[in-house]
């Protein structure tokens, strides 16, 4: 195969394993369990395995592709909703802090020893970013705010975590593999 043919069937994988992430985000994330006023699933789950199997790069494009269906109506939110306004309202910060989450669970593409370091990292911006904007946009003070939205979930989360290192390992030399092909 020419250089140019390889570099061509390269990207095309990289794309391919893109938009299988995000098809993965729409199937999984509208699956949720509703305890209160944001439900539990297992979307950052598979934000964590995109960013460290495709790096931030990728991973976010992933991530992206997957908000802009949401965005524009398709049911790929959790409780199998969808809409601009799911963005803007409470829970939306959560929704946008998958992006810097993914970028950051990205480098152990690079660096997979720091893969569940960067993942907790990942986590706390995601809360940071969810959290703020629950708070301001439904008039909750910060510390209600935590309480309600964050607190909760920190033992679901660290299932998630394990759960996503303990799959990653075994994933990612055979898809760093496939992808740099």
């Amino acid at each position: 195969m020419s250089p140019s043919a390889e570099r061509t069937s390269g990207r095309l994988r990289a794309l391919t394993m893109t938009a299988l992430f995000a098809a993965i985000l729409a199937v999984i994330c509208p699956i949720s369990i509703p305890i209160g006023a944001i439900p539990i699933t297992f979307s950052l789950l598979v934000v964590y395995l995109a960013g460290g199997l495709l790096g931030p790069g990728l991973g976010t494009l992933a991530v992206l592709v997957y908000l802009a269906l949401g965005a524009v109506g398709l049911p790929v939110f959790s409780g199998f909703s969808g809409g601009a306004a799911r963005l803007i309202g409470p829970t939306g910060g959560y929704l946008i802090g998958y992006l810097p989450c993914v970028a950051i669970v990205g480098i152990a593409r690079r660096h997979p020893r720091w893969f569940a370091p960067l993942t907790v990292l990942g986590l706390a911006v995601c809360y940071f970013f969810g959290t703020i904007w629950f708070s301001v946009s439904s008039g909750t003070p910060f510390g209600a705010a935590l309480k309600v939205a964050v607190i909760p979930f920190l033992p679901f989360d660290a299932v998630k975590i394990v759960m996503a290192t303990l799959l990653f390992y075994p994933l990612h030399s055979g898809f760093t593999r496939v992808t740099r092909k």
